[in-house]
């Protein structure tokens, strides 16, 4: 139709982008357009999205190869791994920027359901940027080099194998030492976030903290970094202060947990993913609980909600051991005894053996803060289901044997209850799916200290 209006297409609107870096009068010209035209808004909008997860600055590569990218995955998706990394090597098609990124995502995205997948497509990724021509740039490519190797370090921490995880690091780290790179903040912060995983993994936790904080105070600064417009995440800044937080929770840290959690609560609210949330909500409540705040009730409420929402029935029956906690601070040992046999029973039908143990000692610590000896003798017998867990190992297998041993013989106490319940807390993966600590259960009400937490 003559004189109709057509909308630049993402294509020609990042050429334009990319065309006013050595033009003023296009510069001005693009910026009058923006702010005349929601259409090249949204676009802009679209554009530092692309340009920030493909991690390059080049606008029409983000465009072209963002396009591309999950067609050339569809392709290799359907042959086997050998035959994978043999294309890789040899077909044009798939050494590209846009495919070596894509990968180093979908590995990010399986590493926590199907770790042996995730370090297969970090490998690829890994194999990418040696093929890529100076059109890239060369420092552009060693922080492709770089990340695929941190990413490849993540895929191998959710295997367990930390050792590998960290030789995997410190390559990317020696690339970057030995080769400049480009320096950016936002590859920095990938990496950083990366790594900080593993430092929580190893205990390590003032480490990972650090690591953390230097993070957000990257993201503190980006509004200001006119170098990386790009550079600002609020997702990633939500899920480093969530990651902090449960560090900081676990170093006994309760109050800086909690205000870290706050302020990622802020962040994204309508966009931020579900179990990010939900680890929101969650670490709250156990921060409430273990500095006896009174909005234990309405944290415990927003957290059920979220749980019935989006998480699962291993989440909803972690909280309830900070509702048997709950219950027992306000006085119905009952109720708090019924509901931590229920998580306990719900627990080990998950074949989840770490947290059934852990209700377990909950119910030990009742009966002994109650001094009801021959509750706790029963324990003994009751927690023998737990040794045929899948998820316990010898160390957690040696702890229980003591622990029978002590409720078979009356030898329970509650610094012995306090140490098998930090060893065994020791042997759990760190994940967000988790806050309470072997500390926080309410011990001895009869000497005023309802509050107080057991012995470490």
């Amino acid at each position: 139709m003559p004189g109709a209006r057509r909308s630049l297409t993402l294509m020609e609107l990042a050429q334009l982008v990319e065309d006013s870096h050595g033009s003023d009068e296009l510069a001005k010209a693009l910026t009058l357009l923006e702010v005349g035209s929601p259409a090249c808004r949204r676009g802009m909008r679209k554009l530092h999205e692309l340009t920030r997860e493909v991690c390059h600055p080049d606008h029409t590569i983000a465009v072209a190869e963002c396009r591309a990218a999950p067609g050339l995955w569809r392709e290799l998706e359907q042959l086997a791994p050998a035959e994978q990394l043999a294309a890789i090597e040899s077909d044009e098609q798939y050494q590209t920027w846009g495919l070596s990124r894509l990968l180093q995502r979908r590995s990010a995205e399986l590493a926590g359901t199907d770790p042996e997948s995730a370090a297969r497509l970090a490998i690829l990724a890994a194999r990418i940027p040696r093929h890529l021509g100076e059109a890239y740039g060369e420092e552009h490519l060693q922080d492709l080099q770089g990340l695929a190797f941190c990413y490849l370090g993540n895929a191998w921490r959710e295997l367990g194998e930390l050792h590998s995880a960290g030789d995997a690091f410190d390559m990317a780290r020696t690339l970057w030492q030995t080769k400049t790179g480009t320096g950016y903040s936002s590859v920095k912060v990938e990496a950083l976030v990366l790594e900080a995983l593993l430092r929580r993994d190893q205990r390590r936790l003032p480490a990972a903290v650090a690591l953390l904080d230097s993070v957000i105070e990257i993201y503190a600064s980006a509004p200001e970094d006119l170098s990386e417009p790009d550079l600002y995440d609020p997702e990633r800044d939500a899920a480093a202060r969530v990651h902090r937080s449960w560090c900081l929770y676990h170093m006994g840290q309760e109050q800086a947990a909690a205000a870290g959690l706050e302020a990622a609560a802020g962040l994204v609210v309508r966009k931020r993913p579900a179990r990010l949330a939900l680890a929101v909500r969650s670490g709250l409540l156990w921060c409430s609980v273990r500095l006896g705040l009174a909005d234990v009730e309405a944290r415990l409420t927003a957290a059920h909600q979220l749980a019935d929402q989006v998480g699962d029935e291993a989440d909803r029956l972690r909280l309830r051991r900070a509702e048997a906690r709950i219950d027992l601070a306000a006085g119905d040992r009952e109720l708090a005894e019924l509901t931590l046999r229920k998580a306990a029973m719900g627990l080990l039908e998950l074949d989840l053996g770490i947290d059934a143990a852990l209700a377990h000692l909950d119910l030990a610590a009742l009966y002994l803060d109650a001094g009801d000896v021959a509750a706790a003798r029963q324990l003994g017998d009751q927690i023998l289901p737990v040794f045929s867990s899948r998820e316990v190992e010898r160390n957690v297998i040696a702890a229980l044997l003591l622990f029978l041993n002590a409720c078979w013989h009356d030898r329970l106490t509650p610094g012995l209850l306090g140490e098998l319940a930090a060893l065994i807390e020791r042997e759990r993966r760190p994940s967000l799916a988790w806050w309470s600590a072997a500390k926080s259960m309410p011990l001895s009400r009869r000497t005023g200290d309802a509050g107080a937490a057991a012995p470490p």
